[in-house]
């Protein structure tokens, strides 16, 4: 399984690294920078999502890789 986070500012988004390590406990220390336009600060618009988001990859018994 691949962890990783998704952060979006002001309609723009960003990935972490996953973090292949630690499963389903993910850990970062990434710093992501974002140019905020000032009218988006001055119209309180920049709201601040953060998501994790995993992946999965296996073989199935027909050996086709399956990715979701």
């Amino acid at each position: 399984m691949k962890v990783y986070a998704k952060v979006s500012i002001a309609g723009k988004s960003k990935c972490t690294e996953p973090d292949v390590v630690n499963n389903i406990n993910p850990e970062w220390n990434k710093t992501l920078e974002f140019i905020v336009p000032e009218i988006n600060i001055i119209q309180a618009q920049g709201k601040i999502s953060v998501k994790i988001k995993s992946s999965f990859m296996w073989i199935s018994s027909s050996d086709s890789l399956l990715a979701f």
